[in-house]
């Protein structure tokens, strides 16, 4: 009986530290509109030099995501009317990639690479449509890592709500 209780005590040890080391979800609001789930060891990146809207990191990944308002879009000589797969191959001609708009499980996306300081860059560039904007989310990592991302990044997207 003794050896029984000792399992169990070190079975309900074991479940108490592996439910520990798992990662809840957080929902993140960038305040412009947009808000995704992401897992909770995202940390908000308040120092965004890129111009975007908002930017999570973590060790491994990370999340760039840029509003384009109908408005700026047409001061830039681009119609206030067009698609969202228009907006997607603008994004793409714009930034001068060798790739095409897809899409899966109702995400238009494409995916890039792009080097910086000696490392590549994997990127899955998703686009959505709001009321009065286009958003750019792209989620990325090291491209030798991207394989072990991709069905994350593909998950994460599922989450973006746009009000």
């Amino acid at each position: 009986m003794k050896r029984f209780v000792a399992f169990v005590c070190a079975m309900v040890m074991i479940m108490s530290v592996a439910a520990g080391c798992s990662t809840p979800e957080k929902v993140f609001d960038t305040g412009a509109g947009l808000t995704i789930t992401l897992p909770g060891n995202f940390q908000e990146e308040n120092d965004v030099s890129t111009g975007a809207t908002a930017c999570y990191m973590t060790n491994s990944a990370g999340v760039l995501i840029l509003k384009e308002t109908f408005e700026d879009l047409e001061a830039a000589g681009f119609s206030a009317d067009m698609t969202l797969d228009e907006y997607g191959k603008v994004v793409i001609e714009a930034n001068s990639l060798t790739t095409d708009l897809q899409e899966a499980d109702g995400i238009k996306y494409f995916t890039y690479e792009n080097g910086d300081e000696g490392q590549k860059f994997t990127y899955y560039a998703t686009v959505f449509e709001g009321s009065d904007a286009f958003w750019l989310v792209q989620f990325f990592c090291l491209s030798d890592q991207y394989e072990n991302l991709q069905s994350d990044f593909q998950e994460w997207a599922k989450t973006i709500q746009i009000s």
